[in-house]
């Protein structure tokens, strides 16, 4: 495992989501970010979030180095063709 630096930029599951939509044209669910990382092994940083209106509290948001993203897509487009099998 690579740990995170003190002064790298780091991105929500959401929001590499997004940037692999951008880049790939195929959506996935945040979920997949995270259980690619997980199945990677890599490091994360968890940041408080405030609650939604209405909520109580809210779980912390994992972030994920953008030094990493190159890493979850191959993990993402695997998802991806695999899932396309069975389309």
């Amino acid at each position: 495992m690579r740990y995170i630096g003190m002064n790298e930029t780091c991105l929500s599951a959401a929001e590499i989501a997004e940037r692999f939509k951008e880049i790939s044209g195929i959506e996935l669910h945040p979920t997949n970010v995270g259980n690619a990382a997980k199945k990677l092994g890599l490091d994360y940083i968890e940041v408080e979030v405030e609650p939604a209106p209405g909520q109580t509290w809210s779980k912390p948001q994992k972030r994920y180095s953008e030094l990493d993203i190159p890493a979850i897509f191959v993990e993402l487009r695997e998802l991806a063709n695999n899932r396309a099998k069975y389309l």
